[in-house]
């Protein structure tokens, strides 16, 4: 990805959804620019995606340079300049906000354009479930429901499923599947792991 005339590569990344505001993430991001033949400029992000703020930012480098001459190279692509450094140094807090903002909608907003997200609930069911489109031809997704049954005494079950969906052709695919149910009342016995391997055909009218 591109950032600033600046192209990063992205080391790690985590992106994990939060059921009480899916659409504010936890954000784990690690992603570097190669600044010159011995220099690697690395920006870290950890927290929450909204809002950004300056102590959920690193910014380093290999071998360690000072954070202002980083920013100076991020802005400016120079390492030189004392009047730059100083600006850089006094705008510091405001410039890094700026900056791993555009990084971050670099790295997730392609992430979150093949991103579906469903969330319902009943007086008996609440669920979550995410997919996501790696590509045309491949879709991960995995849900949690949560059940209430109240027949003879209240019960909780919390069932978990993940699956990996790959389109062989326009109207074939191949879906693995594996959940687990478990009943905070019921035996160990009773909770169990189901895997599953389906070939799903599709006609559209």
């Amino acid at each position: 990805m591109v950032v600033n005339k600046k192209k990063f590569e992205i080391d790690r990344g985590l992106v994990r959804l939060r059921r009480q505001e899916v659409g504010n993430p936890y954000v784990n991001l690690t992603a570097h620019w190669e600044a010159g033949s011995d220099l690697r400029v690395y920006v870290d992000y950890q927290g929450l995606l909204s809002p950004i703020t300056d102590d959920k930012i690193r910014f380093r480098a290999d071998p360690p340079v000072p954070k202002d001459e980083i920013m100076q190279m991020l802005l400016l692509g120079q390492s030189t300049a004392v009047n730059a450094v100083n600006l850089v140094g006094t705008l510091s807090g405001t410039v890094a906000t700026t900056f791993a903002n555009d990084l971050l909608s670099a790295a997730t907003g392609s992430f979150f354009q093949q991103l579906t997200v469903s969330i319902g609930s009943s007086e008996s069911e609440s669920s979550v479930a995410a997919s996501w489109h790696g590509s045309d031809r491949v879709t991960v997704g995995a849900g949690f429901r949560q059940l209430e049954e109240t027949t003879d005494r209240a019960t909780t079950a919390r069932c978990c499923d993940i699956y990996l969906e790959w389109r062989v052709s326009d109207r074939w695919s191949l879906r693995g599947s594996s959940g687990y149910c478990a009943d905070e009342e019921a035996a160990a016995a009773q909770d169990g792991i189901s895997v599953g391997l389906d070939a799903l055909w599709q006609y559209r009218y």
